[in-house]
This record gives structure tokens, sequence and C-alpha cells, in this order.
């Protein structure tokens, strides 16, 4: 369903809601306050609102355990805005080792066409990439190993 080149953005939150996928009624300030979060990311990536936050185990906010996929971290937001808060570490295990975060096929960075013409999706793009390359483990151990 999903490839190395997907990309996501996602909101969670935590709380009471009423579900009733019969009747396609779904109510609640998590839900909200998720979509609102999601909406305004400016990246492809996770992000966990107070709510999600505060149901995090201590060793989870501690970074030392590698099965809780967080990572603390300042989210990019719309208007050049950061969220400090714990965002989903998608960079664990789930990419190919030799993974070049790319552009497109034609080029490896976005070009001066490309920011003028679509700043947002240059900017987004670029947030993923600097979120990858500052958490990834995977990648930080092929550069130890290469040393």
């Amino acid at each position: 369903m999903f490839s190395v080149g997907t990309r996501l953005r996602c909101g969670l939150a935590y709380g009471k809601m009423h579900l009733d996928s019969e009747n396609s009624l779904y109510v609640g300030q998590p839900i909200i306050d998720a979509y609102r979060l999601q909406q305004n990311q400016a990246w492809s990536g996770g992000a966990l609102t107070v709510s999600a936050v505060d149901r995090l185990p201590k060793i989870a906010k501690s970074g030392k355990v590698v099965d809780w996929y967080v990572v603390q971290y300042q989210v990019p937001l719309k208007k050049g805005r950061f969220m400090n808060t714990f965002a989903i570490d998608w960079t664990v295990g789930i990419h190919p080792h030799d993974l070049q975060f790319l552009w497109s096929q034609e080029n490896p960075e976005p070009t001066a066409k490309d920011w003028q013409e679509k700043p947002d999706i240059c900017e987004k793009w670029l947030n993923t990439k600097v979120f990858h390359d500052k958490v990834c483990r995977t990648c930080d151990i092929k550069k130890e190993n290469s040393n």
C-alpha cells in the first residue's frame, strides 16, 4: 500500500469521543485537535497534541526505548512557526539503507523555479528532509560504519 515515496501527515490526540462507524458519525474534541494539528504542520510527518503527549509513559519520553516510535522535536508549522512536542519517528527501520532524500528524479533539491512556483511544497520537503537527517539512527549508524 505504501512505498518509500509515500508522504503522510497526521496529528494524534487523546480523549473522549463518540464513534459510530455504521452511521459515519465521529464527534469529539480529540478529532478536532488532531485535525487542526495535522492541518497546521509544514512537513510530511506526525505530531502529538498535548493530550497525546500526556498519555506517554515517562520511559517513552526519555528517548531511550526504541520500541516507542516517538521523538521530542520542534515540529515545523505553517507561517514559520514551530511546536515543541513529540513526533512520530518514521525513520525507524522503514527505509532502505541507501535512501537518498531526493526532490525529484531530475534534481536532488528544489530548483529556484520550484521555490518560486511552489514554495509551500518545497518548504514541506525541506522540513521533512531535516527531520530525517536529524533523527534517523539508521543513517547515523551507516555514517559511523563508513568512517
